[in-house]
C-alpha cells in the first residue's frame, strides 16, 4: 500500500511551522510499506499558488493561524482552505504544526487527514519519521478496561 504525505516547506525546504496555507512550497511524498519497512520519497515539490508573502512568513496574524472570529466565520476565507485541496491531489496525509478549524474540517470533508508535527521538528525526513512512528504506535495500541 502507497500512501501520498504532503507538507508545507520553506524556500529552503526546511519544514514550515506556521499556516500551512502560508508556506511557500509544499513537498509532496510517497510513503509505503516494503517487507515490513516504511519507505518514503520524495515525489515532488511545488510552489504554493496562494502563497503571498515575500521571504518565508506571510501575514503574521494569518500565518500564526489567528484569525479574527470575523474572519474564521467569513464564506471567502473557509474557501481559501477548500482551494488548498487543489494542492493536495491524491494525497491522504497534510503534516502541520499550526492549523485553524477550518482547515481541519475542509480537508476532512475530503478524507485527508493532518499529522500534528512537533516544533522541534525541522528538516522533512525527521517530519515523516515522527509521523510514520506516531502512525505505528496509534495502530497498535489497544484499550483495556480494568475492573475494580
Amino acid at each position: 500500500m502507497v500512501v501520498k504525505v504532503v507538507m508545507p516547506v520553506d524556500h529552503r525546504l526546511f519544514f514550515y511551522h506556521y499556516n500551512p496555507l502560508t508556506a511557500p512550497r509544499f513537498a509532496i511524498y510517497q510513503v509505503a510499506v516494503v517487507n515490513q519497512k516504511a519507505i518514503f520519497s520524495l515525489e515532488a515539490t511545488i510552489h504554493n499558488p496562494f502563497f503571498i508573502g515575500n521571504g518565508d512568513v506571510c501575514d503574521t496574524a494569518l500565518s500564526e493561524c489567528r484569525c479574527s472570529k470575523e474572519t474564521i466565520e467569513s464564506p471567502e476565507h473557509q474557501s481559501i482552505h477548500y482551494q488548498l485541496l487543489s494542492v493536495m491531489v491524491g494525497c491522504q496525509y497534510l503534516l502541520a504544526d499550526r492549523y485553524c478549524k477550518n482547515l481541519k474540517d475542509a480537508l476532512g470533508n475530503y478524507g485527508v487527514s493532518i499529522g500534528k508535527i512537533p516544533p522541534i521538528i525541522h528538516h522533512v525526513d525527521h517530519a515523516i519519521k515522527n509521523f510514520l512512528i506516531g502512525a505505528s504506535i496509534a495502530n497498535n495500541v489497544q484499550k483495556q478496561n480494568h475492573a475494580s
